[in-house]
């Protein structure tokens, strides 16, 4: 064996022990793959259960409505809405808040303060006890008095612009037609899921004095109804005494509301009249 040869055997088997050591290190510095981050679970209360046009109402927006729409008819004596019926009256402030925006259509925070004044003397209520019970269902003053500001806005735009030359007993018609109108060219969209909000259970608060004849319009029903709907009929009221309703056939007990000109309405005055269609206001989210 010569010399040349010698040399290959001793060095083919420090390669082959170089290229395996090499394989190893590098094996060992490989990166640890980083695992895919989990996927957030959405969160219920942003889920979109209703579009209109370009405006979404979430969970949380149906939630709130609701729970403002509960409280506000159970302080004035009111049925309690189902979440459906809020749901709907949301769509529908969702068509005419834009609209009134669009008249220039304005409430200051002076004249927020008046109604809600206006409605704790009703319910016989101090702001202190009004804060509890929005308190117990986990809501702020702030968010009553935005749902207010609504209101008052949603009342000038039907009495200024939408109403300004209707007749009183053709307003229910009238409003039906021009929300089936708005809602056909926005393309509303309904889909809940499968949700539906729940009201907390609240704590034992104060009771208000039950108002047989609100010195103002209340916040529910709603003078806005849903396309489908058939105009709305005189809403049940609390009467005076303990007795109940009258009963069907018997004359419904006479009351006075100020209507938005701060003019004294009688039920009285519509003695005359086959049917006669009370319209109240509601807030909304």
């Amino acid at each position: 064996m010569n010399k040349t040869n010698r040399l290959l055997l001793l060095i083919a088997p420090l390669g082959v022990a170089l290229v395996a050591l090499l394989l190893l290190l590098k094996g060992l510095s490989a990166p640890t793959p980083t695992p895919a981050p989990p996927t957030p679970t959405p969160d219920p209360a942003q889920k979109v259960v209703a579009q209109v046009g370009e405006q979404n109402i979430t969970f949380a927006d149906w939630a709130l409505a609701f729970y403002l729409d509960t409280l506000m008819n159970r302080l004035s004596g009111q049925p309690i809405p189902t979440a459906r019926e809020t749901l709907d009256r949301a769509i529908n402030d969702a068509l005419i808040l834009p609209a009134a925006a669009e008249e220039g259509i304005v409430v200051s925070k002076a004249d927020v303060e008046a109604r809600i004044g206006q409605l704790e003397a009703a319910w016989g209520l101090s702001d202190e006890q009004v804060a509890a019970e929005l308190t117990a269902l986990g809501l702020t003053r702030e968010v009553w008095a935005g749902a207010i500001s609504n209101l008052l806005i949603v009342e000038r735009y039907l009495n200024e612009v939408l109403w300004a030359d209707t007749p009183s007993e053709e307003r229910a018609n009238a409003l039906a037609a021009w929300l089936q109108d708005r809602r056909a060219q926005a393309g509303v969209e309904v889909d809940t899921l499968g949700l539906q909000p729940a009201l907390p259970t609240p704590a034992p608060g104060p009771t208000a004095t039950p108002v047989a004849a609100s010195p103002l319009p209340t916040p529910s029903p709603s003078p806005i109804p849903s396309p489908t709907a058939t105009p709305a009929q005189p809403s049940p009221l609390p009467t005076p005494a303990p007795t109940g309703p009258p009963s069907v056939g018997q004359p419904a007990p006479n009351f006075a509301l100020p209507d938005v000109a701060g003019q004294t309405v009688s039920l009285s005055d519509y003695r005359d009249q086959r049917r006669v269609v009370i319209v109240f206001f509601r807030t909304s989210g």
